[in-house]
């Protein structure tokens, strides 16, 4: 968890320039006395400067990890609403998998399943994004809590699922050029 905390990346949280706001006005609570005139003010500035720079850039700055994570979060709200047409914008024209052989094809297996299953809530439990640009490798631990049924199955209840997908910058934009469902309430599935 320590080493966790500090290996962020300060574009993606702002806890450490905190931090080091926190320090700075501790450092400016000790020398306070010391300074006069407009380095005095430059000094009792300093850690509201630091603090302000540590929320604009998580407010402004869009990582590619922040981005494929807000990916996952609007395709999850789109299949939770059935609007699985919303979720063709983040998949790559050249899509290729298991089971789906092209775009069109994932697109009308997701309108199929979302009808089917009946998502109340999807919790997105992991994320693990691997990032080297431009391409990123995602796996993902989701818990659907449905109400439906799906290939004769009854989904009335809870399915933990594991997802993996592949997806390439294009043009400023992460799209999904492949994904499957490896596991769904821990037994292998290939879709």
């Amino acid at each position: 968890m320590v080493s966790e905390f500090f290996n962020l990346n300060p574009f993606e949280s702002p806890f450490l320039l905190m931090i080091a706001a926190l320090v700075a006005i501790v450092v400016v609570h000790f020398i306070k006395d010391s300074l006069k005139g407009p380095a005095a003010v430059l000094v009792f500035i300093m850690p509201f400067i630091i603090l302000a720079l540590s929320v604009g850039l998580d407010r402004f700055v869009l990582t590619d990890n922040e981005a494929i994570t807000s990916i996952i979060y609007n395709i999850r709200s789109c299949f939770i609403e059935q609007r699985t047409d919303d979720i063709a914008r983040y998949v790559s024209d050249d899509f290729s998998a298991r089971g789906s052989r092209s775009k069109q094809h994932l697109m009308e297996d997701i309108a199929y399943a979302s009808k089917k299953v009946e998502a109340e809530k999807i919790s997105i439990n992991h994320v693990d994004n691997t990032i080297n640009e431009p391409e990123a490798e995602i796996k993902a631990n989701v818990t659907i809590h449905a109400n439906g049924s799906f290939e004769g199955i009854d989904f009335a209840g809870i399915m933990i699922v594991d997802c993996e997908a592949k997806m390439r910058k294009t043009n400023g934009r992460w799209l999904i050029t492949s994904a499957s469902v490896t596991k769904i309430n821990n037994s292998p599935v290939s879709f």
